[in-house]
């Protein structure tokens, strides 16, 4: 069918979150009951073959979620941040991927975790609250530093790069669609970040009714 609305949001890692709240917010404005959120990065057509830190961390991946008024999981709470002056740590230089590893995991280990407390103090929450933190799987180490840095258990936070690799937006959905059981616990906290640089974290309550 033709009527029926359909735009590109162009954001890598943290596209996933910003876009559920993009999408959410468009659908209760223009009165839509339901919504498709598409994610689709084919980075092997920018990665250099001959560069071992890119070709090794990322894979073709793409997710498609459905947002509506009867979704088990319902989007609570937002923080987003974009620093543009740090955009050359990762972009896509005429083509090609580049990546300043040592720039990035400064800024996923120092910037992410200070916006997860201020959205904990937002909500009023503690790491004990939160069953599960599904951080963007940038790479494992970058995983586990945040994890020691916001003092999370590490069995709250899952890890699937074996199987996947770094899928850029599709990673958070990739993980998330495994917990949509209902007793795979209540509230998530998902965190998206890296190339823009842009990031943006957001809690999921599990709807019960």
């Amino acid at each position: 069918t033709d009527h029926c609305a359909c735009f590109d949001i162009g954001l890598g890692c943290s596209g996933y979150v910003y876009s559920l709240s993009v999408v959410g917010a468009f659908m209760q404005s223009n009165g839509f009951s339901k919504g498709l959120l598409v994610t689709c990065d084919p980075y092997s057509k920018i990665l250099n073959p001959a560069d071992r830190y890119t070709i090794m961390l990322c894979g073709d991946g793409a997710t498609v979620t459905l947002l509506s008024p009867e979704g088990q999981l319902v989007p609570t709470l937002f923080e987003f941040a974009t620093r543009g002056a740090d955009g050359p740590a990762l972009h896509n230089d005429s083509g090609e991927l580049f990546m300043n590893g040592r720039a990035v995991f400064n800024f996923s280990n120092t910037r992410v975790p200070e916006q997860i407390r201020k959205l904990l103090h937002r909500a009023e929450l503690t790491v004990d609250d939160v069953d599960w933190f599904i951080f963007h799987q940038g790479s494992r180490f970058i995983v586990d530093q945040l994890t020691r840095r916001l003092k999370v258990p590490p069995e709250k936070v899952p890890l699937r790069l074996l199987e996947h690799g770094n899928t850029v937006s599709s990673t958070i959905p990739l993980l998330l669609q495994e917990y949509l059981n209902g007793s795979a616990g209540h509230r998530f906290l998902l965190s998206g970040f890296g190339v823009g640089l842009s990031w943006a974290s957001c809690l999921l309550e599990r709807r019960y009714d």
